[in-house]
């Protein structure tokens, strides 16, 4: 039995802290990749079932977008703006803004970019 609140499956997508690798999005030659995947839709069978022309689709688009797109690791991004004075600074504020009705002016004054 499932009740409100339980964890039916996990709906992290937050791949900024992830080290998962993702597709290129630049630099990409479309043409090619267009090309790629045309060429190997045509290798199968129309009379194939629905599952199996399906499948056969996801395939080429894999295989094309792995010879022509490819994939990226994340890279970890240094801040060097980022002075623990200026963190402390955010992490007020933003710990003000979840009591902003009792809390708005010191919340406004946290914002002010004059404190850093």
């Amino acid at each position: 039995m499932i009740f409100p609140g339980d964890k039916i499956c996990d709906t992290n997508t937050n791949n900024a802290n992830s080290n998962n690798a993702r597709w290129r999005s630049n630099g990409i030659d479309w043409v090619k990749f267009r090309e790629a995947v045309e060429k190997n839709i045509s290798k199968s069978s129309s009379h194939s079932s629905l599952k199996k022309r399906a499948d056969s689709f996801t395939n080429a688009i894999l295989k094309a977008a792995h010879k022509h797109v490819g994939k990226v690791k994340p890279k970890k991004r240094d801040n060097p703006r980022m002075t623990p004075k200026l963190q402390r600074l955010i992490k007020k504020r933003n710990s003000l803004r979840k009591s902003i009705g009792t809390k708005c002016k010191e919340w406004l004054a946290a914002s002010l970019v004059e404190n850093v």
